[in-house]
């Protein structure tokens, strides 16, 4: 499913145009992200949450010359499906 799967599913269920449901799931997905950046966790009861994940430093080495190098820290969007969710793909 594609961003405008989801706002064509929106707009038809809801009865709104198909630019009022656009942006919506803009300003929702946009919600999000400023979420993630000050690392908030998001709750949605019976989908699932999201947070950042914090990855140290760690030391690699390059494919092509075999020279070690130390890789940056990263942070990581996550998702962890809820219950509910899980239950619902499982079918039990």
């Amino acid at each position: 499913m594609h961003k405008t799967d989801i706002v064509r599913a929106l707009a038809k269920k809801g009865g709104v145009s198909y630019l009022d449901a656009d942006d919506f799931v803009n300003l929702m997905f946009e919600a999000f992200v400023q979420a993630l950046l000050r690392e908030e966790r998001i709750a949605i009861r019976g989908f699932g949450n999201f947070t950042v994940r914090h990855y140290g430093a760690r030391k690699s080495r390059n494919p092509k010359t075999g020279a070690e190098i130390t890789a940056a820290p990263v942070r990581v969007p996550y998702f962890k499906a809820g219950k509910e969710l899980l239950n619902r793909i499982n079918n039990r």
